[in-house]
């Protein structure tokens, strides 16, 4: 053995693949899934999913959708308009990460936004929520254009989970005037709307009272079982079989009532300059 020629000699590294990463539910993600251009931000287009995707997304959009809606000011019928995005974006890929359709903080926003400009429900608040809706999109797309996603990463952490816990908390303050049968006038502040609870807490339903109690005892017990479960799904479906039999909408129980069966005709948000200059910052 030559000992010179030992020592230089190197021995042939081995490049190893690296891991192929998980999923949330324990599969491998293929690296034709990663590299595509049609798969991004935890979007994998799995066809095994797909069933599991058009089924989850007819299960919530016809009730789940519509609180939404009643969240963001509007009639309960426009959560199943702004729910077929999600239905065409559940043929096009499916992620655990990314929501396609409305949110409740979006909801809330949008409730917020517009509420000191015109009525919520009326014809001029649904027409601004429309602008608004474009306005946001138009936002971003140029952020899109403009790669200003990574402007996120100069956001600490605690802001984001302070906005969300936040808007949770004024959420929950939104709806407690529907938990008590109560019919006021809802503002874009946290403070205000708590005291025009406070002042009209002698007019609340003792009926609307008992039954949100009840389904939230159901929702409470329904969470004790399997997590496949589809509690909130049950509870509310048990809530309109109810309401249906003792008529509950007698006796003052606020009801979706006539859903229309058809989509409406399409037609340009409210592009008035002096709407859409009021609505820039807010979106």
């Amino acid at each position: 053995i030559d000992l010179r020629r030992a020592r230089t000699f190197h021995a042939p590294r081995i490049r190893r693949a690296a891991p192929m990463p998980l999923r949330a539910d324990g599969a491998r993600v293929r690296r034709s899934a990663l590299h595509s251009g049609r798969r991004h931000a935890g979007v994998a287009r799995d066809r095994r999913r797909a069933p599991a995707d058009l089924s989850e997304h007819f299960a919530l959009a016809d009730f789940a959708r519509q609180g939404l809606a009643l969240i963001a000011g509007l009639p309960a019928v426009y959560g199943l308009y702004a729910s077929l995005p999600r239905f065409i974006a559940s043929l096009w890929g499916s992620s655990r990460h990314l929501s396609t359709g409305p949110v409740a903080i979006v909801s809330f926003l949008t409730l917020t936004s517009i509420v000191p400009l015109a009525a919520p429900g009326s014809p001029e608040f649904i027409a601004m929520a429309a602008t608004l809706a474009l306005l946001v999109g138009i936002i971003y797309f140029l952020m899109g254009i403009f790669r200003m996603g990574a402007a996120i990463q100069f956001v600490p952490h605690s802001v984001i989970e302070g906005f969300s816990s936040a808007g949770a908390v004024m959420i929950l303050v939104s709806q407690i005037p529907t938990f008590l049968g109560l019919s006021i006038h809802q503002y874009d502040t946290l403070i205000e709307n708590i005291l025009e609870i406070l002042f009209n807490l002698g007019d609340l339903s003792w009926l609307s009272l008992i039954v949100g109690v009840v389904a939230l005892i159901l929702l409470f017990l329904a969470k004790r079982l399997q997590k496949t479960f589809p509690g909130a799904l049950v509870v509310l479906a048990f809530g309109i079989l109810v309401a249906y039999i003792f008529h509950l909408g007698a006796y003052g129980i606020p009801l979706v009532r006539t859903v229309p069966s058809s989509l409406p005709f399409p037609m340009w948000p409210a592009l008035s300059p002096i709407i859409i200059f009021a609505l820039l910052p807010k979106a």
